[in-house]
């Protein structure tokens, strides 16, 4: 059944309601005043033509737009997922252009640590660092755009700070969060990223720490520290515990990092701490 055909149904149906919703209206207006007002009822009544609204018709009415429905439904899901997987297709040569390996994953597409997800309707792309854990930002949905986006928000990933500095600054934010240096226990990993944040403002801040003065140091930020600089830390006794599924419930109690350039590789961890020697 074509969409005008069961338009056409439906407005002839909700014609007839609006008429008899206008009949009762004015029923129910007159009836305070009976016998008085009978004759005016009585036309009303005899106005009111239900004969197009009989169970069986409405009935059918109902099954013929629900059978519509699906099959509408069904054939434009599916043209939207042609569609996507088409501009899924342009966005991978787009970053493939680049050097950048990237596949599709399903609505999305994978970008080595980046994920991009596009909205065609608000004509939007979302970049998700990882598989979806953190949101990075959003571009038009452009390709070239999203390409350029999308290196320039990986590029600015992490504190730049070398290895060693990192590692540093890490041992001190576990031992002011751990409470006692030396101490062996895990502390909250989303604590140390507090402190890590604190630690490395700058000078001009801490004299005069107004937000113009504040260094962002995000989630992404210190998730991409610990992956990049861990082969380093682990040798210097850094150990991270795996969050259990309770812990990933609350965002404020993991942190997701990655093994590798890839979203498909990595976990969550809820804690950290350093073994001394």
């Amino acid at each position: 059944m074509e969409i005008k055909t069961v338009l056409s149904k439906v407005s002839e149906t909700g014609r007839t309601l609006q008429a008899v919703h206008k009949l009762l209206k004015k029923i129910a207006d007159q009836d305070p005043g009976r016998p008085k007002n009978a004759g005016v009822i009585l036309e009303a009544l005899r106005k009111m033509d239900l004969s197009s609204l009989s169970v069986d018709a409405f009935q059918q009415m109902v099954l013929d737009l629900e059978e519509w429905k699906q099959r509408y439904q069904h054939e434009v899901t599916e043209e939207e997922e042609r569609e996507s997987r088409k501009l899924g297709g342009i966005l991978e040569t787009a970053f493939k252009n680049q050097g950048i390996d990237c596949s599709q994953r399903g609505p999305d597409l994978a970008a080595g640590l980046m994920l991009v997800r596009w909205d065609r309707y608000k004509r939007k792309a979302i970049i998700f660092y990882g598989p979806e854990e953190e949101t990075l930002g959003e571009c038009n949905l452009v390709p070239e755009e999203i390409v350029k986006r999308t290196q320039n928000l990986r590029k600015g990933l992490g504190s730049r700070l070398s290895h060693s500095d990192f590692l540093s600054q890490l041992k001190k934010a576990y031992q002011k969060v751990a409470g006692m240096p030396g101490k062996r226990k895990g502390v909250p990993i989303a604590r140390v990223l507090v402190e890590m944040c604190f630690q490395l403002q700058s000078k001009r801040f801490f004299s005069n720490p107004i937000t113009e003065y504040f260094s962002a140091y995000s989630r992404a930020d210190f998730s991409y520290d610990l992956f990049r600089c861990r082969h380093v830390a682990i040798k210097d006794g850094l150990h991270l515990k795996t969050a259990t599924l309770a812990k990933t419930s609350r965002r404020e109690e993991f942190l997701w990092v990655p093994s590798s350039e890839s979203i498909d590789k990595g976990d969550r961890y809820s804690e950290l701490h350093f073994e001394e020697e």
